[in-house]
């Protein structure tokens, strides 16, 4: 709500977004490695890569008329692997990450022309792995 109001207003979300919904990599053209004389095209695996968010919003009344709230919370998940050749064989690299974004706000009116807002915002995050691009 903007500065708070007395009915209890809120909303839920989840959104998804990854390689399921995506299109093939596109071919890249490479140099021959043994004799760098000659070109070829080579088409990349298609990375696997989900990302998830699940979140909502919540407001409304504390006091009637005095002190409202509003709350929104959004965490992120996402899982990445990519199966590669290397030099020395055949791996896979992973990578995952865990994100929120949480933001809260108390709105304080203790006459009509007088008028408080006091918010905060958290964000923590983490991330292990990693993953190389086609190029190094």
């Amino acid at each position: 709500t903007k500065s708070g109001g007395n009915s209890y207003h809120g909303d839920l979300h989840m959104y998804y977004f990854g390689n399921k919904l995506g299109t093939i990599q596109p071919e890249r053209m490479q140099i021959e490695p043994t004799t760098r004389d000659t070109f070829q095209y080579f088409q990349d695996n298609k990375m696997k890569s989900d990302n998830y968010e699940i979140g909502g919003a919540l407001g409304g009344p504390i006091i009637k008329d005095k002190l409202f709230f509003y709350t929104a919370a959004s965490p992120r998940w996402i899982q990445q692997k990519r199966d590669l050749l290397f030099v020395d064989g055949a791996g896979t690299m992973n990578r995952s990450a865990h994100q929120i974004n949480w933001f809260n706000k108390v709105s304080f009116e203790p006459t009509q022309r007088l008028r408080m807002n006091f918010t905060w915002l958290y964000t923590p995050q983490s991330l292990t792995g990693s993953i190389y691009t086609p190029d190094g």
